[in-house]
């Protein structure tokens, strides 16, 4: 990649892949089903695919609506090229990696891009993290207290520190501690909120629609529930919440079959689609690296 030799960004994707490859070990990825129907697979990666560029289109929709006209190509690109800094313990370069992309090559400063990436990171575990619930309902799975009890002050806080200034504040007052330098960060309203949610949700919906068709290619359930469409949100948000997991990795798959269990899914198939779940995923987030390294170097900006 044609970045400059000291340029942070550049250490963040290096060290992203060292990451990887111990997530990849430890995990156990390449453990490959058995596979009933390769047509329900394709139409599966199709939807991840699609699924992977309107999560990068959520990030350059909360830099427009913070009035930071930012590319199309660049917003891609930024989170393609970073997709795996997910896998380095605590999230944080998650959050700061895009933001370094955009920030070293648009007049933003890292400081407000972290904090618009971590607005982005929230409405998306937020708006994911209620579309789970609502699958919960449906599958019966809140007639089990635990999972009711920890469910519900989790959707509350998420709540909060999107509709409430909690974020700017607290960053504004950190900032001014630890460098006694005020900053003026930019705010996303209650109504901007809103108006970016549909944004959020098509990106949910379709890697959901896309883990419902891999369960369908992975199994010889004809009727499989369709509310299984909400079993991906609820166990990717709560894995992108487990902080000392990188990636998730353990939590979303623990938390499949959980959901599919609830969905009377037998326990041997849920496990096999819960552990499938961890190439299928790879496969989309080695697509849109791929795709955002080949934006980088060949296609020129689109506005």
């Amino acid at each position: 990649m044609a970045f400059k030799s000291k340029n942070i960004f550049t250490y963040l994707v290096l060290l992203s892949f060292v990451f990887l490859v111990f997530a990849l070990y430890k995990a156990d990825y390449l453990n490959i089903p058995t596979i009933y129907s390769y047509p329900y697979l394709a139409l599966s990666f199709l939807l991840l695919f699609l699924g992977m560029i309107s999560n990068a289109l959520t990030w350059w929709t909360q830099l427009s609506l913070n009035k930071y006209k930012v590319s199309v190509n660049d917003a891609i690109t930024s989170v393609g090229l970073s997709i795996f800094t997910k896998y380095i313990p605590g999230k944080i370069l998650l959050i700061l990696g895009k933001a370094e992309f955009i920030s070293n090559r648009y007049e933003i400063k890292r400081e407000v891009a972290s904090t618009i990436s971590l607005q982005t990171q929230i409405i998306t575990i937020w708006v994911g993290f209620s579309m789970g619930c609502l699958g919960l309902i449906l599958a019966g799975g809140f007639s089990q207290v635990k999972l009711l009890y920890t469910a519900i002050p989790i959707w509350l806080l998420l709540t909060s520190l999107i509709f409430l200034p909690i974020i700017k504040v607290t960053i504004e007052k950190t900032a001014k501690w630890l460098f006694k330098k005020k900053l003026n960060i930019p705010a996303i309203s209650a109504a901007k909120a809103f108006i970016s949610i549909p944004v959020f949700m098509l990106n949910w919906f379709l890697w959901g629609c896309s883990f419902y068709f891999l369960c369908l290619a992975l199994t010889i359930h004809v009727d499989f529930s369709l509310v299984a469409i909400l079993a991906f949100p609820f166990a990717g948000t709560s894995g992108a919440m487990a902080v000392v997991a990188p990636g998730g990795v353990g939590v979303r798959e623990g938390l499949i079959v959980l959901f599919l269990s609830l969905l009377r899914i037998d326990l041997v198939e849920a496990t096999t689609i819960s552990v499938a779940s961890r190439l299928w995923f790879l496969i989309g987030e080695l697509f849109i690296f791929c795709f955002s390294f080949i934006l980088y170097k060949f296609v020129k900006r689109l506005s």
